[in-house]
């Protein structure tokens, strides 16, 4: 679809989230100013937190972001900010012309606790992994920035087109609630 248009796939309410598709680009160039979004997990009737996948600042590695994030964010920003997660464990660049399966994980933490976790894998091998996060604050309702646990779950993948030049392509796209992980198979 074309650059700004997007489509919702709704599942039940959950705290635990795991995606996957796959992508190939071609002639593709990653918005260096801002990235280059794939698709964010969210609940459209509540505020914050929502999650995000996206190619950071013109890189070819995976990334991941959080909106309205209770915790401090890995580089001392926050609480209740945005917040960039680059790849910490393993570098894979995604190159044109070639398929790649990315599974994506995020689990909320438990009301205003540092139990919440996201991860991505490219082709099975783990890219990111940032534990102990604090996704949601301790406010049931109205919590600083739209952040609130209260009803704050998980309800829909917005699977959309925005930043970057070029072609990408995403094919199989699946998702999985409550913990199991799909796999690349």
């Amino acid at each position: 679809f074309s650059k700004g248009t997007y489509y919702d796939r709704y599942f039940p309410a959950t705290e635990e989230v795991w995606t996957r598709s796959y992508v190939w680009t071609t002639n593709f160039t990653y918005e260096a100013s801002a990235g280059s979004k794939y698709y964010y997990l969210h609940n459209p009737s509540m505020g914050y937190p929502n999650f995000f996948l996206i190619n950071w600042f013109g890189s070819r590695q995976m990334g991941f972001a959080s909106q309205g994030e209770a915790g401090i964010c890995p580089n001392g920003d926050g609480p209740y900010d945005s917040c960039v997660y680059n790849p910490n464990v393993a570098t894979v660049n995604l190159n044109d012309n070639q398929w790649y399966c990315i599974e994506a994980h995020v689990k909320m933490n438990t009301a205003g606790q540092p139990d919440g976790l996201a991860e991505i894998f490219v082709d099975g091998t783990q890219t990111l992994g940032y534990y102990n996060r604090t996704f949601r604050g301790p406010n049931a309702t109205n919590g600083p920035a739209g952040n609130n646990f209260g009803s704050n779950t998980m309800t829909a993948l917005r699977h959309y087109t925005q930043a970057g030049a070029g072609n990408r392509y995403t094919d199989d796209l699946a998702v999985s609630i409550g913990g199991q992980r799909i796999g690349c198979n």
